[in-house]
């Protein structure tokens, strides 16, 4: 899949599961070259808090850090308070 890194635009939120043991859903997603959405990543984590956001977080830094500087990426999210 070819993916158009130009405009490192990424979304990322956060989704229960509905499962009895409580589990959280976070993930990101970005276009591709047909400016299409796909997922990038996603972590299954107990609860959205704080620790679990920087978590992902860092994961998706390090995943998008392809030549050592992952500054160049514009990150979107809902505004959860554990983001703030």
């Amino acid at each position: 899949m070819y993916v158009d890194y130009s405009n490192n635009f990424v979304g990322v939120d956060g989704c229960f599961v509905k499962l009895t043991n409580g589990a959280q859903v976070l993930a990101s997603s970005a276009r591709d070259g047909n400016n299409n959405l796909f997922p990038l990543a996603f972590g299954v984590v107990g609860k959205e808090d704080a620790h679990n956001w920087t978590w992902f977080l860092n994961q998706l830094n390090y995943a998008l850090d392809d030549n050592g500087d992952s500054a160049g990426w514009t990150i979107m999210s809902d505004r959860q308070k554990v983001l703030h």
